[in-house]
């Protein structure tokens, strides 16, 4: 598995766009999907709860608990 390095432009770049995305309570609609994009070159699977909330999980190289 590839190591992942943070990129601090790009974190604050992505902060900076979550924070002037509009979601007030109980609109959260844009906020996930701009979620979903910045991640999407990553390897996440993406799943959302009853209430709405977004998922992500990152498969590891196994399965067994730790």
């Amino acid at each position: 598995m590839p190591a992942y390095t943070i990129n601090t432009d790009d974190m604050l770049s992505f902060l900076t766009g979550l924070l002037q995305t509009p979601s007030p309570t109980g609109y959260h609609e844009q906020a996930i999907a701009y979620c979903q994009d910045a991640f999407a070159s990553l390897p996440i699977e993406f799943a959302a709860t009853r209430k709405g909330a977004l998922v992500g999980t990152w498969q590891g190289a196994s399965d067994d608990a730790p």
